[in-house]
């Protein structure tokens, strides 16, 4: 079992690690290029690859009585296909959204819905679990993402236009802000050290600030007929 866990967290740590190195190239190159769509789709790879591994080591560690990195990695990998699927699937669907694309990306964005607000109540300790400041940070971020869309649909808010490109970097931005706050509040401190007061509060959330403002801009680029570089 060692071997096993040994082998997945190699994987886990390696595709993440590789994506998240990636990440900057399709961001950066010309939208619709060659190299653009080559090293985005490898991107998608990798992020699979931590999801997949993610999963797999969240029903060990349950398994092991590790309950808080078990539900730490099973959200990682909840909050990371959502947008990662959608940003994807999104390019086959560029004139409009698919039943298939809808029913998935509806399944996915509830279930990310009701357990975020879950995965926070752990984090204070809340359901009898030892509390914990890394579950506090996920499901915050949860609920930073799925509450506006909640509380629109609630308001009976119209549907935003549609636009296939805003969606799809959108949806590949919102999976590197996981993999990016994932990187920093766990695998961050093995490199930089043990960080705390202040300091670690600011590295974790700053992936959210600085994704969110890159989201905007993207979004104001398209909505004013600029080019997206």
């Amino acid at each position: 079992m060692d071997v096993l866990i040994k082998a997945l967290l190699l994987a886990h740590v390696s595709a993440g690690f590789t994506s998240l190195g990636l990440f900057f190239i399709p961001m950066f190159a010309r939208k619709g290029s060659k190299l653009h769509n080559t090293v985005g789709r490898f991107y998608t790879y990798g992020m699979w690859g931590v999801v997949v591994t993610a999963i797999l080591l969240c029903g060990i560690r349950f398994a092991q009585g590790q309950q808080v990195m078990a539900l730490f990695l099973g959200f990682l990998a909840l909050l990371t296909s959502r947008p990662l699927y959608f940003g994807v699937a999104i390019l086959k669907n560029k004139q409009k959204v698919s039943d298939r694309l809808r029913l998935i990306d509806n399944l996915l964005s509830g279930a990310l819905t009701v357990f975020s607000p879950i995965l926070l109540g752990f984090g204070f300790g809340a359901f009898g679990l030892e509390g914990h400041p890394l579950l506090i940070v996920f499901g915050a971020l949860g609920m930073l993402i799925t509450v506006p869309d909640l509380i629109g649909k609630l308001r009976g808010a119209k549907p935003k236009e549609y636009n296939w490109l805003e969606e799809h970097i959108g949806g590949m931005l919102v999976s590197a802000i996981a993999a990016f706050t994932a990187f920093f509040a766990f695998g961050g401190r093995k490199i930089f050290g043990d960080m705390s007061g202040s300091l670690e509060i600011v590295v974790w959330i700053a992936p959210t600030i600085i994704g969110v403002a890159v989201i905007r801009y993207y979004k104001w680029r398209i909505r004013s007929g600029r080019k997206v570089a």
